[in-house]
């Protein structure tokens, strides 16, 4: 699945998601990551993406992520969360991506006080960005 970032100032502009890598019309970060954690439909289509790579695999943050998914989970439009740990070394080893049924609905839930508590507690800074699924042809990436 190709996703595209909602925001044009995201730094992963792109994000491919799934077993088979496209072959992307730009130059990209390319990493192996297997399942660490996984809750819910993160695969169906439509809704929005949440995927927030980490720059670190701190000890905690397995913890971390799994009260902050635990406290997305019973909000409202949350359809379901995974974290990813790469298989080998990368500058991004861990990712985690959440599928939300709207971006309102992923910003309603940042917006209640005790899941802005949780993120603050992830003991490894983050860059969450939003993303839409584009299409399964990695070429159309390239149009504006």
């Amino acid at each position: 699945m190709l996703l595209r970032a909602l925001r044009s100032d995201v730094e992963l502009r792109y994000v491919a998601l799934g077993d088979a890598l496209p072959d992307l019309p730009f130059p990209g970060r390319v990493a192996t990551y297997a399942v660490a954690d996984a809750d819910g439909d993160v695969d169906g289509a439509g809704g929005a993406v949440l995927v927030e790579p980490f720059a670190d695999d701190h000890e905690r943050l397995a913890a971390a992520w799994e009260a902050l998914r635990a406290l997305l989970a019973g909000r409202q439009g949350y359809l379901g969360a995974r974290m990813l740990r790469s298989e080998e070394p990368a500058e991004l080893p861990v990712v985690g991506v959440v599928r939300w049924s709207s971006p309102l609905m992923y910003a309603r839930a940042l917006a209640q006080d005790e899941v802005t508590a949780a993120r603050a507690a992830l003991p490894v800074p983050s860059r969450p960005a939003l993303y839409l699924a584009m299409s399964d042809d990695p070429t159309r990436a390239a149009r504006p």
